[in-house]
Parts: C-alpha cells; structure tokens; sequence
C-alpha cells in the first residue's frame, strides 16, 4: 500500500485531538512512514486549509 500512496498521495492531514500525547512531534517520522508529507493538527478546519494549499501549490507546479 505504501509505494503506491507515495506516489499519488500529495499529503495526509490527520486531525487529533490537542489531549493527544506525540502529535505534531511524530510528523517526522510519520513522512518517512507514509512516503509524503504529513502534517498532524487539533481541527478540521486546519487540516483543509493545509490540503487546499498543499493542491494549489501543486496546481501551480511549486511542488
């Protein structure tokens, strides 16, 4: 499953709760095991804003 998301993935946004013990901490760790960039955020509305951008870059061939 890994190779092919790291290929057509542009990125996960994992939305955890601010409770959570390790999340943005692991982010690193979490781009090495996914294979694409990962960003872990406490709402939803973050988690969009960072996948519309991540899409626009992409559109706009920054990325």
């Amino acid at each position: 499953m890994r190779p092919a998301l790291a290929r057509s993935c542009r990125g996960l946004a994992f939305v955890v709760p601010p409770a959570v013990h390790g999340g943005a901490e692991a982010r690193n760790a979490s781009e090495r095991f996914w294979g694409c960039p990962v960003v872990t955020v406490h709402d939803s509305e973050e988690a969009t804003d960072w996948v519309r951008e991540r899409l626009a870059l992409q559109q706009e061939g920054s990325l």
